[in-house]
């Protein structure tokens, strides 16, 4: 069953599965009622762009794809109420591109209020205000300052609410611990007080607390196996994991062609998934891995491969090749580095 029949089928049952992913004590997404670049508008209508300060959580801009790998429908719901009492929603759906009436269709639709602008352009806007109670369910409004994102279609397994909490410590562990963060799944209330029961210690688990140069006592805890992963967590200071830094890329030595081409692409392949081959399906599909690899281990090999002097339009080739720019999927399979590895 393909992606299209898959979504009609599950459409058409009474209920379907919806992952709200909520935050509180903060501002809201403002400028809803802007038309460009604003925080409401780079999250819900902006590819790889984002306006936070370079020390802020996913500041690259492209982390925000991730709840559509979660939805059967490839569609989220964005609801917001900011500090100036604006409420506002969107729903955004990133199908594929098709054809209709011999026409060209884009693959991204979005559920809100369709006009004109000045110069005659049909715009997407958001419900604002007044026009969300008229349109959409209570379930979708927000109550509270803050946001609110909604999976729709959520793709959810038996163990989602593990694989979850399992990430949720895994990404923002220190914030945690910093007390910058406190996470409910369900039932389930990850802070600083419930992190330690939540991990669980195994036989091969050794503690021990000291005295650390005299700024104050540590906790280390170190789990032994040989078969363990060595891996060490490069954290940005408001406490979010940035990368594992446990495969040495810089052993990898990728073939630089002598001008742009195919002819080392099979063997950069081979050398690339040989050397990474251990990656999990989490890190593989996180794209800011791929960007530091592209930026930084592999610069000379991309500087060859992919000259963006000799391409026609150097700003959608630099999203496409550098960065990202399509649908997660498509994305891996264009980034210089990723397409290797995938």
């Amino acid at each position: 069953m393909n992606f299209l029949e898959k979504s009609l089928n599950i459409l058409s049952r009474d209920t379907i599965s919806v992952l709200e992913i909520a935050d509180y004590n903060t501002t809201g997404l403002k400028g809803a009622k802007e038309k460009v670049s604003s925080p409401f508008n780079n999250l819900v209508k902006s590819s790889g762009v984002s306006n936070k300060s370079d020390d802020a959580g996913g500041s690259f801009g492209i982390g925000k794809n991730a709840p559509y790998t979660c939805s059967t429908f490839r569609t989220v719901l964005y609801s917001t109420l900011d500090e100036e009492n604006i409420l506002a929603v969107q729903g955004v759906a990133k199908l594929v591109t098709h054809k209709q009436d011999n026409r060209d269709k884009q693959g991204t639709g979005f559920l809100g209020i369709t006009e004109k602008d000045q110069y005659e352009d049909i715009i997407n806007r958001p419900f604002i205000d007044a026009e969300v109670m008229k349109n959409l369910d209570e379930l979708f409004i927000r109550k509270e300052v803050g946001t609110s994102l909604f999976v729709m279609g959520f793709e959810k397994d038996d163990t989602w609410k593990e694989d979850i909490i399992k990430a949720t410590i895994d990404f923002y562990m220190m914030a945690i611990l910093e007390e910058k963060l406190e996470v409910l799944v369900q039932d389930i209330i990850i802070n600083k007080d419930t992190i330690e029961s939540i991990i669980v210690k195994g036989e091969n688990t050794h503690y021990r607390e000291d005295d650390f140069k005299g700024m104050g006592k540590i906790k280390l805890y170190l789990l032994l196996d040989e078969n363990l992963p060595k891996k060490v967590a490069y954290i940005r200071s408001n406490g979010m994991k940035i990368i594992d830094k446990g495969i040495y890329v810089n052993d990898i030595e990728l073939l630089i062609p002598e001008k742009q081409g195919t002819e080392t692409d099979l063997e950069n392949c081979k050398r690339i998934y040989n050397a990474m081959k251990n990656l999990n399906i989490q890190t593989a599909t996180e794209e800011r891995v791929w960007a530091y690899l592209t930026h930084n281990v592999f610069w000379d090999y991309m500087r060859k491969r992919w000259p963006v002097e000799d391409a026609n339009h150097q700003e959608s080739f630099i999203k496409m090749r550098y960065l990202f720019s399509k649908s997660m999927g498509q994305a891996l399979l264009r980034n210089g580095i990723s397409r290797l590895w995938w």
